[in-house]
């Protein structure tokens, strides 16, 4: 994962949790302000120590998967089971909200009135 891929999970995470990124900073014991602002823009090419006290601030859980990268096929099986199960847990409306945005993807993508199979 890229440090600005980390900085938008960081900065999310935060504003999530409803916090400045001066109170973020001041709940972790050894990152500095200047440090949580170069983190969040992607300036910053953090140690596992400082990512995880962000983590413990933000009421996060880190983990690390050091096991190998899945083939294509298989991440997107994994994907698809995911968005099922989060797809089963939405309400009429976030469902809606939902299916705007397949439908969006899919006129970007050339797909729009296609048959799925």
């Amino acid at each position: 994962m890229d440090r600005k891929r980390i900085g938008e999970l960081v900065r999310s995470a935060r504003e999530a949790a409803g916090l400045s990124l001066r109170s973020a900073a001041s709940r972790t014991s050894g990152t500095a302000f200047a440090t949580w602002q170069q983190i969040e823009s992607g300036r910053n090419n953090s140690t596992v120590d400082t990512l995880a006290d962000i983590a413990v601030a933000l009421g996060m859980v880190w983990t690390i998967d050091l096991s190998p990268q899945a083939p294509r096929d298989a991440r997107r099986q994994l994907l698809a089971d995911r968005l099922v199960r989060v797809i089963d847990r939405l309400d009429e409306r976030d469902l809606r909200l939902l299916s705007g945005q397949v439908d969006a993807y899919e006129r970007e993508l050339g797909l729009h009135g296609q048959s799925a199979t």
